[in-house]
């Protein structure tokens, strides 16, 4: 049996991870470096202490997020609760220990996380109880800082297209001659995959608020669909070599079965 994983920074890191950290700074690194410069003073004031507030802000929710540990509250106690007759709690085989009916057991991180809303991989971490709206606040600071940055590609576009001599004229200046292609072609990826990631962020916001206001979490409603589909009205579903329990909360019982990773 693996180790358990506590937080995402345990390694190994994930490869989507890695990636979205990279392309982070690489934000950062253009938008500093680039972007800021061919702008008057006011406006280079004004973005970078926009822009700043957010990065920092995502940066430091992002750290919490993956720092945080959701694992379920009873695994952590010594001894672990082997058997119990609590009905509060269901005995789950892979962690040989109880834990709480509203738990699952994440099959990447090998623990029991409670309110189990799903596994991210973008953090390497799952989203649970104690984490769920840290990652809240990861999201939407994700897209306030997606439509800062894709205004502003736009606008070095916009700029270009009207009067390349300027930006020509303040970036050959600080980097060299020639640097100012450096410049479209990063504001032309970078801004590509703003839109791209502002859509798919987006469309998760509006997820996790359907999600919210009907008081279910992402688990639950791909449990719900699964018993739509199939038909099958029981709270486990086999799934090849899976076992996939379906929340108590939706089926109206408290069965006590293995918890499997989807």
């Amino acid at each position: 049996m693996n180790k358990s994983r506590k937080t995402g920074f345990d390694c190994p890191p994930h490869l989507l991870q890695v990636l979205a950290w990279i392309l982070e700074f690489a934000t950062i690194f253009v938008f500093y470096f680039f972007i800021v410069p061919i702008q008057s003073l006011l406006n280079q004031i004004l973005m970078s202490v926009l822009f700043g507030i957010f990065q920092l802000a995502f940066i430091y929710h992002a750290f919490l997020l993956t720092k945080s540990d959701p694992t379920d509250s009873t695994l952590r106690q010594k001894p672990r609760i082997i058997r119990s007759t609590d009905a509060y709690l269901t005995y789950c085989s892979l962690c040989v220990s109880e834990v709480s009916n509203d738990s699952k057991h994440c099959m990447k991180c090998n623990r029991c996380v409670s309110k189990f809303d799903h596994h991210c991989n973008f953090v390497n971490n799952c989203i649970g109880k104690c984490n769920y709206w840290i990652f809240i606040k990861v999201i939407i600071l994700l897209e306030m800082m997606e439509v800062i940055f894709l205004v502003c590609c736009s606008y070095v576009i916009y700029i270009w297209n009207f009067d390349s001599n300027h930006i020509k004229d303040v970036i050959n200046g600080i980097y060299g001659d020639n640097s100012e292609f450096g410049l479209i072609i990063a504001c032309w990826i970078l801004g590509v995959l703003s839109l791209i990631i502002l859509l798919a962020n987006g469309y998760l916001i509006s997820l996790h608020v359907w999600l919210i206001t009907h008081k279910i979490t992402t688990y639950e409603l791909i449990c719900k669909k699964r018993l739509k589909k199939t038909g099958f009205d029981s709270s486990v579903n086999i799934d090849s070599d899976e076992t996939k329990i379906i929340p108590s909360a939706l089926t109206g019982s408290s069965k006590r079965n293995i918890h499997a990773s989807s």
